[in-house]
């Protein structure tokens, strides 16, 4: 049985396309084991690879969003660029636009909060822009097939 997963790939800490530090999102990783993300992080062969484990609506609120961050050798309990940029995408998407985002990464929840990005006010944003601070990303839509 072929699964299919949905992934993205973002340029974190830059305002140009395909520059700064690359990270891929699985985004949605439920049904995928420990060994299969590991394998998928070596596939994408990029520094870091983190991965979305939707839960209940509930459950978000009160614990976070579950991400798991992979490099090509190991799971981590942290990384700075992956967490950044995850909870930015999470942002973007989320129904209800929200200050803050929680993720709940290995070693506990993790803040990541949100501020009007006040160069936009001097050099012209679209109006999506004013809510993301120094995380602008490039995104790239690709689906992701293991089977």
């Amino acid at each position: 049985m072929r699964r299919r997963y949905e992934f993205v790939q973002l340029d974190v800490f830059t305002r140009t396309r395909l520059m700064g530090n690359p990270l891929a999102v699985v985004t949605d990783a439920r049904g995928l084991t420990d060994d299969e993300m590991q394998k998928l992080a070596r596939e994408m062969n990029l520094s870091e690879t983190t991965f979305i484990v939707p839960r209940a609506p509930e459950v978000e609120a009160r614990e976070g969003h579950r991400v798991r961050i992979f490099t090509i050798e190991e799971e981590l309990a942290f990384a700075g660029h992956p967490t950044l940029g995850t909870a930015l995408y999470l942002h973007s998407t989320l129904a209800r636009q929200a200050d803050h985002v929680v993720l709940h990464l290995n070693i506990g929840k993790v803040p990541v909060r949100f501020a009007p990005d006040t160069r936009c006010h001097s050099i012209g944003c679209s109006p999506g822009e004013h809510r993301r601070t120094v995380l602008l990303f490039y995104l790239f839509r690709r689906m992701s097939e293991n089977g």
